[in-house]
């Protein structure tokens, strides 16, 4: 029977790599989606919200910092966020998103979408974190 020598100290090392490939991962897909995200006065660039726990749906349309808040929301999230233990959610409040995404509201500067033009390359963007990571 085989046994293996250090395994808690082996496991310990896989779970911290693993977590900072994930969490590296699932910053850039979002960073790419608000990147995309199509700007007329800029609110839903910064309509962007990243959550632990269940989705949180805010939408201040006064708040138009080209997606700054979006982007310092969502480190600060992954940051605390415990990637075995708790769902991550990365949703937009604001209610037009779904016509800009999918009925071609923003056909010049945003003909494809934000999101799921992004999430086709969600295998590319965790294979590249894997081999940095894991190799």
């Amino acid at each position: 029977m085989a046994t293996f020598k250090n395994f808690d100290a082996w496991e310990k090392a896989f779970k911290k790599r693993m977590n900072k490939t994930v969490k590296t991962a699932v910053t850039d897909l979002a960073r790419n989606i608000v990147r995309d995200t199509p700007v007329e006065t800029s609110a839903l660039k910064s309509s962007w919200n990243t959550s632990t726990g269940s989705p949180e749906f805010s939408f201040n349309p006064d708040k138009q910092d080209e997606g700054t808040s979006s982007l310092t929301d969502l480190e600060s999230t992954i940051d605390s966020w415990d990637i075995y233990n708790q769902d991550l959610y990365f949703v937009t409040g604001a209610d037009y998103a779904y016509d800009i995404e999918y009925l071609g509201w923003s056909h010049t500067k945003a003909p494809q979408g934000m999101v799921e033009i992004n999430t086709l390359q969600w295998p590319n963007i965790l294979k590249q974190q894997l081999n940095k990571n894991f190799t």
